[in-house]
């Protein structure tokens, strides 16, 4: 069940127009709450407005934030940071929302959304203006090898995103991904403020 926080991308240390992977660019004038209360039900339409009103009482009061979606499913905010949110909207679909800083007064808005097939990941990003259009093409991120399986990890108080390819195996009747080895790629891309964009110099191939 997938109520956590998703397997670890491995990261190495690396550099980017002269950043170490551990630097950090944090959006920090308005917090992600503050989005979430203004984002339109197309963006996660299994939740409802009061839905996301209640995560945020329930995370600023210490409670399990737990409520029932427009599916009559049970979703779950697991995390609330000033830039940051994770939430479980099933028990096999979680969505993260990440506050990007674009230059020095913009911001982006990533909402990752990521399903778990069996024992494989697989992620989609929108890429969002503060008022919540979608921003131009240019800074929409691109999933470089659509016919893999891509999961996409962002987190809290980082300005990083780990990514993990899996090749799909060929499978036979009554076998699942699970019964076969797979082969994986994984590396972390990191945020390019004046840009407003992940570098890819990181992204290696099989």
């Amino acid at each position: 069940m997938l109520l956590a926080v998703s397997m670890p991308v491995s990261a190495q240390t690396a550099t980017s127009n002269g950043h170490s992977a551990g630097t950090s660019f944090v959006y920090e004038k308005t917090p992600v709450k503050d989005f979430l209360k203004t984002m339109p039900d197309t963006i996660l339409p299994i939740l409802s407005k009061n839905n996301i009103l209640d995560f945020i009482d329930f995370m600023e009061s210490g409670q399990q934030a737990e409520v029932t979606n427009k599916m009559h499913g049970k979703s779950i905010m697991m995390v609330l940071e000033n830039d940051f949110a994770s939430i479980a909207l099933t028990t096999h679909t979680r969505a993260d929302i990440k506050l990007l800083p674009k230059g020095n007064d913009d911001v982006l808005i990533y909402v990752v959304t990521t399903t778990r097939t069996d024992s494989l990941y697989d992620s989609h990003v929108k890429v969002y203006n503060e008022n919540w259009t979608l921003a131009p093409e240019p800074y929409q991120f691109e999933i470089l090898h659509p016919e893999r399986f891509t999961e996409l990890v962002m987190q809290a108080r980082n300005s990083t995103m780990g990514i993990c390819e899996t090749m799909p195996q060929l499978l036979f009747e009554g076998e699942k991904p699970s019964d076969h080895p797979t082969m994986k790629n994984e590396c972390i891309l990191l945020w390019n403020k004046d840009k407003g964009m992940f570098e890819r110099g990181l992204y290696e191939e099989f």
